[in-house]
């Protein structure tokens, strides 16, 4: 039998739109670099809720077409013709520059999320700095959200990947790895290519998904929950799923693990499942029980799952399941039906 919590995010019956308890915890997520800044503009379309947005790049021109509230251009004193080439060091130092900057636009975060793209300068170079500077701040969490590049970008690319991803992680409480590769063996053809090429989607669902549980404020769980279930030893992927409908639940949680059997992962290993059940105020205890059978039924009994729920009365007839999913040891490759893909292990 799985070693599981059952967190219920309602306080007495108090829902999602309670302004008083969502606004509790101020939540700053940080685009950084051209992926990262314009994966913002998609969290702003989608309007997130409760979330203020800061823009962070070296590229003047995209900072001035961002909506962002708060924009930041790295290296303004160091580099001259708005990039500084395919060298995250120099961003780095960029970022450096700027540090007391990003610590002031950072200030009164109690979680700080980055986004960004690994493999390229800006993403890659100034992202620890950024992490570092939330830790400073004073934030109570800090979560890195990223994308890795696609197989066609060649190897020097993921290589630096890999090791932006591996100096994020002693930085950020959680970190959450996005695979594009992976991501779009399983997406749909028709699907827009630009949101493909950037991520901007995905990145905008994983945002989403961490703002949704952290934004009941209840004791049944809070940013320390889900950093002992999710820690950035070991990177997390995840998956959401959205149905209304006859069997909705099911079809929810069957949509959230869709992406993460097609793309790969071995969900049999997981050492920590987190599951966040989102509904209005008539979902019933037969959709938990149905999302509960369908998720462990997915992973061995040694995994530890917490599963919790959220009443959101904005989702009318449906119900939105989400999935993170930490393993202590992970596969080699990321396997789709057809392909192979030269991922690192520990980013799966």
């Amino acid at each position: 039998m799985n070693n599981l919590t059952f967190s219920v995010l309602t306080g007495g019956y108090m829902s999602i739109n309670d302004s008083e308890e969502c606004d509790r915890l101020v939540v700053k997520v940080v685009g950084v670099g051209g992926v990262g800044v314009l994966a913002l503009e998609s969290m702003i379309k989608a309007k997130i809720r409760g979330v203020d947005f800061i823009a962070v790049d070296t590229e003047a021109q995209a900072l001035e077409t961002s909506s962002a509230p708060i924009k930041i251009r790295l290296g303004v004193n160091t580099t001259k013709d708005g990039g500084s080439g395919s060298r995250p060091e120099s961003d780095r130092a960029d970022a450096e520059e700027s540090r007391q900057e990003i610590g002031e636009a950072l200030k009164g975060a109690d979680v700080v999320i980055i986004v960004a793209r690994m493999g390229g300068c800006t993403g890659t170079g100034a992202v620890q700095v950024i992490a570092d500077a939330a830790k400073v701040s004073g934030a109570l969490m800090t979560v890195g959200i990223v994308t890795l590049p696609f197989n066609h970008e060649g190897k020097i690319r993921m290589e630096t990947a890999e090791e932006g991803v591996r100096a994020l992680g002693k930085r950020v409480d959680s970190l959450i790895v996005i695979p594009n590769e992976g991501m779009a063996a399983v997406g749909s053809t028709e699907q827009n290519l630009l949101e493909v090429l950037t991520g901007d989607a995905i990145l905008t669902e994983a945002v989403r998904g961490i703002t949704d549980l952290l934004r009941p404020r209840f004791p049944a769980i809070d940013p320390g929950d889900i950093i002992r279930v999710l820690p950035s030893e070991y990177p997390i992927t995840f998956g959401i799923g959205e149905a209304s409908g006859h069997d909705r639940a099911l079809k929810a949680a069957q949509k959230a693990m869709h992406p993460l059997s097609r793309g790969g992962v071995d969900i049999a290993q997981a050492s920590d499942v987190l599951v966040n059940i989102a509904g209005s105020s008539d979902m019933t205890m037969a959709d938990y029980n149905e999302v509960n059978k369908f998720i462990c039924s997915k992973i061995s009994d040694d995994t530890q799952i917490k599963i919790c729920f959220t009443v959101d009365d904005r989702l009318e007839d449906k119900i939105k399941v989400t999935v993170y999913l930490s393993k202590s040891e992970p596969t080699a490759t990321i396997r789709t039906e057809n392909t192979n893909y030269d991922v690192p292990s520990y980013l799966l």
